[in-house]
């Protein structure tokens, strides 16, 4: 009996098609913005989306809030410009409902494909969810206040800080004094002493200032390069002696910036454009190789040297 060859269904070749477009397109990426916790201003918006895309094509693009108080106070403007999707509820009280929300369409998405995320939260809530996400080798980008939560930048490949989250309010200056301070009564003003007018002596002491004095330009602080030979030195003389007994040669992240601080290092994180040595080891890349590891139910970044830099230990 001769075998009849049957052609392919449309199923099947709309998916071969969709999987030769995102090969050749590269990875899939999914914005996804927690409205309740952070409120983004245009500028950070289009810095989140560029680098999105500079991981990838952007397939989603979602803000996730409760109707009365986050869609509606700033983000219906962006919403529009940008092409993102409001995911709406009703807020009920003393529930995380948004929350749950961008967790479930998270996972829901990286079972459509979906490897790439960008979470905008400095919630801490979301840790188990950035935990489950590297754990099957997604790469997670933190939108957050790194000195509001740490923990978020840590367990993420990345971090893109947040330079404001909410306004603060300012106190009255001195220059504003406020109604209150100003309405003072006939005792106050009788009790203030009278200021004489300094004598013709005195006033030739004074010295009046120059006018249209230039005012002094203050010069930009210079920061060094994280090439820097010194740097790479020292952070390499530490990552060796954690690893002296070790095969193979590999390290917790933690662990190197414990044998830097042991170590008295005079290294100042600032001065290389970072806020802190745990950000600075990483920013090495140059050096190092990062993989996220579980150990104690926490994911964790295993470090080693890249295969030219551990050649030269070798010889």
């Amino acid at each position: 009996m001769q075998n009849i060859q049957r052609p392919p269904s449309l199923m099947v070749e709309l998916l071969s098609m969709r999987c030769s477009h995102v090969a050749s397109s590269g990875p899939l990426v999914a914005i996804l913005i927690d409205g309740d916790n952070v409120q983004l201003s245009e500028a950070k918006l289009v810095e989140i989306l560029q680098a999105a895309e500079m991981k990838g094509q952007v397939v989603a693009r979602h803000v996730y809030g409760s109707w009365a108080t986050s869609i509606q106070s700033g983000w219906t403007d962006l919403l529009l410009k940008y092409a993102f999707t409001p995911k709406c509820h009703i807020a009920t009280p003393k529930k995380n409902a948004t929350d749950i929300a961008l967790a479930v369409d998270a996972i829901d998405l990286f079972y459509q494909g979906i490897t790439h995320f960008f979470l905008a939260s400095s919630d801490s809530d979301f840790l188990p969810l950035i935990h489950r996400l590297r754990m099957n080798n997604c790469y997670v980008i933190s939108v957050s206040d790194p000195a509001k939560n740490a923990s978020l930048s840590l367990a993420c490949n990345g971090t893109i800080p947040l330079t404001h989250i909410k306004q603060k309010v300012l106190a009255p200056s001195a220059e504003q004094p406020s109604a209150r301070s100003k309405k003072k009564t006939n005792v106050e003003k009788k009790s203030e002493p009278t200021k004489k007018a300094p004598t013709k002596k005195a006033a030739s002491v004074i010295q009046k200032k120059p006018k249209n004095q230039p005012a002094v330009a203050s010069t930009p602080k210079v920061l060094k390069p994280l090439d820097d030979p010194g740097l790479t030195q020292e952070i390499k003389s530490a990552f060796l002696a954690v690893t002296a007994h070790k095969i193979p040669k590999t390290a917790l992240l933690v662990d190197i910036v414990k044998e830097l601080r042991a170590r008295s290092t005079t290294l100042r994180p600032k001065d290389y454009g970072e806020n802190s040595l745990l950000f600075l080891v990483k920013a090495k890349s140059d050096l190092f190789a990062f993989q996220p590891v579980e150990k104690d139910g926490r994911i964790m970044d295993e470090v080693s040297l890249h295969e030219s830099n551990a050649d030269e230990v070798t010889q």
